[in-house]
């Protein structure tokens, strides 16, 4: 069973291990290993170096494996006028494709007022693309993601507006 719930300080440790497992397969292969390090150091911070102030950040926790619940999925989203921004949605590698990313999509949902959405997706990443395009996401421009080490690569903006709820 998987439980979607806000993330708290106390799950600090939990997710910066969840956030670098997905941070390595996702851009492990992207950066060299000195930019994947300094990328990884933004995870040292007491709030990740993600949270914003006004936005929410929701953890999926895969109550499966005993008394121990482990983080398989994270998702950080806020409101700025008209439209919602959705980032950070990770979900565990060996967690993919057993709906956790549609859980915590729906979790925001729930949570916003606006029916615009808009996120950016590295280009490269072609099955982020194809679950969120299957959500009703579609490109709307391209741009460059900066990744905090002089690492800039491809990136797509997708949004999906009059979110239907």
């Amino acid at each position: 069973m998987t439980l979607i719930r806000d993330l708290k300080r106390s799950d600090h440790d939990a997710a910066r291990l969840h956030l670098a497992r997905c941070w390595r397969a996702a851009y492990g292969p992207l950066l060299s290993a000195q930019q994947f390090e300094n990328l990884l150091a933004t995870l040292d911070a007491p709030d990740l170096g993600l949270l914003a102030p006004d936005g929410m950040a929701l953890a999926a926790l895969d109550h499966n494996r005993g008394q121990n619940p482990r983080m398989v999925g994270t998702v950080m989203a806020a409101e700025r006028g008209d439209t919602a921004y959705l980032w950070g949605m990770y979900v565990a590698p060996d967690a993919i494709r057993r709906g956790i990313g549609t859980q915590l999509f729906n979790a925001v949902l729930t949570r916003i007022s606006t029916s615009d959405i808009s996120l950016v997706v590295l280009e490269s990443s072609y099955a982020a693309r194809a679950f969120y395009a299957s959500l009703g996401f579609r490109a709307n421009g391209s741009l460059s993601m900066d990744f905090g080490s002089g690492q800039e690569l491809p990136a797509i903006k997708m949004t999906c507006p009059c979110y239907e709820r």
